[in-house]
């Protein structure tokens, strides 16, 4: 329920970090599954389970990858003028370029021209895909030549991940 779920965020204090509060409110969400019971079918025969960010967003049973970072950012009190409230990644990716020109290539990451931030927003590619990106994250750390997030729908939950700094995936990070 909303007031289940409203208790998970609840003792966060948002201090105006944008960095800080994504990353307060994201960790809040660790663990979280989508539904297994409550599930659409999609025309490829895919079960996508019900999720509260796909709730929040009005596509209780999309992809929620992207769903669960822009709900991160508006919880954590970030405009949708900074972070945009988006469902599907290559707008969020090309929205974030165009608005704040920020972002940051894989390439500048491994040249040394860019360390990635807690609190950034790390999109990935997928070779078998059209889309430039089609999946996103939030950065929780860098170190040691690795990076650390935390994403939503990430095998139908939300987990904390690692990847060498030049993976073949991760195509851009954003500043928040």
């Amino acid at each position: 329920s909303a007031a289940y779920w409203e208790r998970t965020f609840a003792n966060v204090t948002l201090t105006g970090d944008y960095a800080k509060d994504i990353l307060a409110i994201a960790e809040t969400q660790l663990g979280y599954q989508e539904s297994t019971r409550n599930y659409h079918v999609d025309k490829e025969g895919n079960k996508l389970g019900y999720t509260r960010y796909g709730d929040w967003y009005g596509s209780p049973y999309g992809h929620w990858c992207a769903m669960f970072v822009s709900w991160c950012a508006a919880l954590a009190g970030i405009s949708d003028k900074v972070v945009p409230k988006h469902s599907y990644t290559p707008n969020g990716l090309y929205w974030m370029k165009d608005k704040w020109g920020r972002a940051y290539s894989r390439a500048k990451v491994e040249a040394g021209a860019y360390t990635p931030q807690p609190g950034d927003i790390i999109y990935f590619k997928s070779p078998t895909t059209k889309a430039t990106t089609n999946h996103v994250g939030i950065v929780t750390g860098y170190s040691n030549g690795t990076v650390h997030t935390i994403e939503g729908n990430t095998s139908d939950s939300c987990r904390q991940r690692s990847y060498p700094v030049g993976y073949y995936k991760i195509l851009d990070y954003d500043v928040v």
